[in-house]
């Protein structure tokens, strides 16, 4: 399941409270951390200087981070370096090395707006793995009992809830799925068999009240949110053009206020 796990070399102060909640969750993966330096259009006495700078504080970065997963007792940490385009090269990193998981850490700004870099917000925009994302308010939890799964019963929604299940499966955690539609029989029954399959414990809630309080109000009780980031609509579909939509609005108040850790599956 999740068994190669990639973190981006960052100053985010999160990153620390990321690493030890993650290495605690996942205690036997494979970590891997990437470093990339962009890269200037045009190459020039300026533009060399301003490359290493990027590259020595990316370096401190960098290191700070084996440091804190050495801390959690994690002494295998695989590092690369490189140059190009960020999100481009930390995805292609990803499919070279059959990665399960990329791992974003988020912050917010004074005026409680998310705060996502433009790397972070190519890769969401991007990826085809679940994404990790360490949401402001969440904080270190040794273990996962409950894992939540707010859906609409679509199918990339069900790609969500059969990723809780097999997730809960390796983490001995159950799951509760949050219908949040009408209908849909066909998504419970489904739901229900696959479970049963992974002798995953799961409990089915439903509710027509789609907001972004209800899940943080389920939140509450979990230790871990698992969601699809598609959705219907152009904006989504213009999400490589425009990577700001790549997450909607209801997913981003979530992370903004959710305790807990989110995990985005495409």
């Amino acid at each position: 399941m999740i068994n190669r796990i990639l973190f981006i070399a960052t100053t985010n102060p999160r990153i620390r409270d990321a690493i030890h909640t993650i290495t605690s969750w996942f205690p036997f993966a494979e970590y891997h951390i990437i470093e990339v330096v962009k890269t200037p259009a045009a190459v020039t006495t300026y533009n060399d200087m301003y490359i290493r700078e990027l590259e020595r504080i990316a370096d401190k970065a960098m290191n700070e981070m084996v440091k804190e997963f050495y801390k959690h007792g994690i002494d295998d940490v695989t590092t690369y370096k490189t140059l190009g385009i960020s999100h481009k090269e930390i995805l292609k990193y990803a499919r070279e090395k059959a990665i399960d998981m990329i791992v974003i850490p988020t912050t917010l700004l004074r005026k409680h707006e998310l705060r996502l870099s433009s790397t972070a917000r190519g890769v969401i925009a991007r990826s085809t793995i679940p994404l990790f994302i360490y949401t402001p308010k969440a904080y270190f939890r040794e273990s996962v009992r409950v894992i939540l799964n707010p859906t609409t019963c679509t199918r990339a929604g069900f790609v969500a809830t059969v990723f809780s299940i097999k997730l809960a499966k390796q983490l001995h955690a159950k799951v509760k799925i949050l219908k949040m539609v009408e209908g849909h029989e066909w998504y419970v029954e489904d739901a229900k068999d696959i479970a049963k399959k992974f002798e995953v414990n799961v409990e089915i809630m439903e509710t027509t009240e789609r907001t972004p309080e209800k899940i943080l109000e389920m939140a509450e009780d979990s230790d871990l949110i698992v969601a699809t980031r598609a959705r219907p609509g152009i904006a989504y579909k213009l999400r490589y053009i425009v990577p700001s939509w790549s997450i909607g609005r209801l997913e981003e108040e979530v992370i903004k206020r959710a305790p807990v850790p989110l995990i985005l599956t495409p």
